[in-house]
């Protein structure tokens, strides 16, 4: 968070498509963490198929 992150945003990065397992469980695990680069100024979107995540990331 103090190193890389600030350097990424600042080259742009904008948004990220998560691809979790469809375990419920493990998603959960990750609400934390999406929150936290949520509040930074990242665009998360989490997703269980690879093909809609890139569908996703294409249309933004």
């Amino acid at each position: 968070m103090k190193d890389w992150f600030p350097r990424v945003l600042q080259a742009g990065w904008k948004f990220w498509a998560l691809v979790v397992p469809e375990d419920i469980m493990a998603r959960m695990n990750l609400k934390q963490f999406v929150d936290s680069y949520f509040e930074q100024g990242l665009h998360i979107m989490v997703f269980t198929d690879p093909k809609e995540a890139m569908e996703w990331l294409e249309s933004q």
